[in-house]
């Protein structure tokens, strides 16, 4: 088994970039598409919102190894045990909740030094 070849954080940094951007350009053209429309249900709205902030990560490293930030610098998130497999969407959504978390304590524990 050979080990694993992790990323620098220059490279993830980027990719994270990337999605930041791309995330807010899916926000604004789903409200621009809503604003096109005299009525849009909530519950459209809601779907709306939920898969751009928290499904678009999941659902992309699970079916193509990867989000668009990452392909740009070729960069793939695989099994470890068996590198030619993605990860599975229930254990990315656990993945992508736990990168939240701790960017959110990292923020804070630099904010607070």
């Amino acid at each position: 088994m050979t080990h694993p070849h992790y990323p620098r954080i220059l490279d993830s940094v980027k990719a994270n970039i990337a999605d930041v951007i791309k995330t807010i350009f899916m926000m604004f053209a789903a409200s621009y598409s809503f604003f096109l429309f005299e009525s849009v249900l909530k519950q459209l709205r809601i779907t709306a919102s939920a898969f751009v902030f928290f499904l678009n990560d999941p659902i992309l490293t699970s079916f193509l190894g990867g989000t668009s930030g990452h392909m740009i610098d070729c960069l793939q998130i695989r099994k470890v045990l068996d590198e030619q497999k993605n990860i599975s969407i229930p254990i990315d959504i656990l993945r992508y909740f736990v990168k939240i978390l701790l960017s959110w304590f990292s923020i804070l524990s630099v904010s607070k030094n």
